[in-house]
């Protein structure tokens, strides 16, 4: 009889498969039929994530855990894809808080700490899996200012369905920025985590501080940062 663990896993990254015959959940990032209905009856909800959101995360959570750790975060958590996701695919936001919200109460790990993590490992990934988008830059302010005018952009060229966040940015000087981030999805831990892991890839020459918003927005979905050289003074 098959089961979880028997699940083959091939992902496929610029037409190289990276993994084959492991323990996964992350199947073959080909669209299924199943794949293009869930986008058809998706379409029109802001809140659905692309499923490399969620495939990255399986990586991250059974390379620095365990495979049984997942195993069990599958088991514990009522989840409509039935933990499930293909890198092309679109699935709930609720999907990645509840996964993540288990494998803190599994490993006594903040979540906090989980979503810096987190964030932290898919920039690495990033890097790793669409270096074209980094070629040539050599400064954190300068590839956090071309997020929305050249990221998202090729983002969409890759996944033409995604519901991007945006991310407002301003030079405040020559050598700070000021962040603005916006989602339907309560992602803003996430965005934190990523911006500081855009600076530990050029280097830590910069540090990351959520600073406060007016208090009728969201907490998760609109967050304001600054970013700055280290050893600056606030």
């Amino acid at each position: 009889m098959e089961t979880r663990n028997s699940l083959i896993r091939v992902q496929w990254v610029e037409g190289t498969a990276l993994r084959a015959m492991q323990p996964s959940k992350v199947v073959n990032s080909v669209p299924s039929p199943e794949d293009a209905t869930s986008r058809r009856n998706h379409e029109h909800r802001n809140d659905f994530m692309k499923g490399i959101i969620f495939t990255e995360l399986i990586e991250m959570i059974e390379s620095a855990f365990s495979v049984d750790i997942m195993e069990q975060i599958f088991e514990d958590c009522d989840l409509e894809s039935g933990g499930v996701y293909t890198s092309v695919g679109t699935y709930p936001c609720e999907e990645l808080l509840a996964i993540v919200t288990r494998l803190s109460e599994l490993t006594g790990t903040p979540v906090p700490d989980l979503v810096m993590a987190y964030g932290n490992y898919l920039f690495k990934r990033f890097t790793q899996l669409y270096p074209q988008m980094f070629k040539g830059v050599t400064c954190p302010l300068n590839f956090l200012e071309s997020v929305e005018s050249y990221i998202h952009v090729e983002v969409l060229k890759l996944y033409n369905d995604a519901m991007l966040p945006t991310l407002g940015v301003t030079r405040i000087t020559p050598v700070s920025l000021h962040l603005r981030y916006q989602s339907p999805r309560p992602l803003a831990g996430v965005a934190h985590a990523l911006i500081q892991g855009c600076l530990n890839h050029f280097g830590n020459t910069h540090s990351v501080r959520r600073i406060a918003i007016d208090a009728s927005a969201s907490d998760q979905n609109v967050a304001e940062f600054v970013v700055e050289p280290i050893g600056a003074v606030t």
